[in-house]
């Protein structure tokens, strides 16, 4: 299983292209730990519906 932490800020287009490039680019299982420093862009419900 592959660990992955990403703090993330109003970003969500690049949070997106960064799990989408993870997700099609690996085949082990991955746990996203999405660390939050003041998210108000959508990106938890985004995170939450994967």
């Amino acid at each position: 299983m592959i660990s992955v932490f990403m703090i993330a800020y109003n970003s969500l287009s690049n949070t997106m292209r960064s799990v989408e490039s993870l997700m099609t680019r690996t085949h082990e299982p991955v746990k996203f730990h999405l660390l939050d420093n003041g998210l108000h862009d959508g990106t938890w419900d985004w995170m939450n519906a994967l």
